[in-house]
Parts: C-alpha cells; structure tokens; sequence
C-alpha cells in the first residue's frame, strides 16, 4: 500500500463514533507507527520528486490533524492544552493503551527528528539562488 493510501486510512479515525473509536483505537495507533517507519524509509530510498512529493504529504497532514484536533476540542469542551494534559496523563489510559501510546510518541519523535531540518530539494529563487537555511522545512 503506498502512502498516500496509507494516511487516509490513519485519519478516518477522527470521523468514527466514540464507539468506534475505542474498538480501533490500538490498530490506529499501530497503523500510525507503520505509517511513520515508511515514511521515513520512502524518505531516505526516495528520489527528489519523492521527497517533495513526502513534504507536501505531511503539510496536507498536520493540517488535517489540525483540524479534527479542533473539532474535537470543540466537541469535548476542552481546549487544546486541555487535550494534551489528558493525552499524556498515563491513568486516562488502560497499562496497554499507554505502551502503545508511548511507543506511538517515541517513533513520531524520531521521523519528527529526522524531518526537523530536512532541506527541500534545491529550489532555485531567482538567479540561482538556493532556498536559505531559513526556508528549510521545520516540524
């Protein structure tokens, strides 16, 4: 399955009934640590055109995350530094759940690393000029 196939499937997560959500939420997060590992490897075997095509990948993505993240916020009442404090609270979580949870953060934080200060494939501004250090892609 290729990437683009792949994240449609992690954030149709986020249109699921509660219900719903609680019986795939370990397969979700286990398919968002796969998806993470391709990603990462798509990015090191790919090609220039793939690696941009990866970059424009993850945009669609964190804004798509943003904006369920939003919508459930506002669904629960809660503000976004609310979620977060309930997300890393290990007792709103059964012993399992956090594990899977945990290793979901460790491998969203190494491909994170690795895509922390990933320069975008050369692209030219004017007379040759190379994009700066500034216009790097940042997380």
């Amino acid at each position: 399955m290729s990437l683009k196939q792949e994240l449609p499937k992690i954030l149709e997560f986020f249109e699921m009934e509660p219900e719903e959500k609680a019986l795939h939420f370990h397969s979700t997060v286990e398919n968002a640590i796969q998806f993470s590992e391709n990603l990462q490897e798509a990015y090191r075997a790919g090609s220039e055109k793939q690696r941009e095509e990866i970059h424009d990948m993850l945009s669609e993505m964190r804004e798509k995350i943003s904006e369920q993240t939003k919508i459930l916020c506002n669904n629960l009442g809660l503000s976004e530094e609310e979620l977060v404090a309930y997300a890393e609270n290990p007792d709103n979580f059964s012993k399992d759940e956090w594990e899977l949870l945990k290793e979901a953060n460790k491998k969203m934080n190494s491909a994170k690393k690795e895509f922390a200060y990933v320069k975008r494939p050369k692209t030219k501004r004017g007379k040759g000029k190379v994009v700066s250090k500034k216009e790097w892609v940042h997380s």
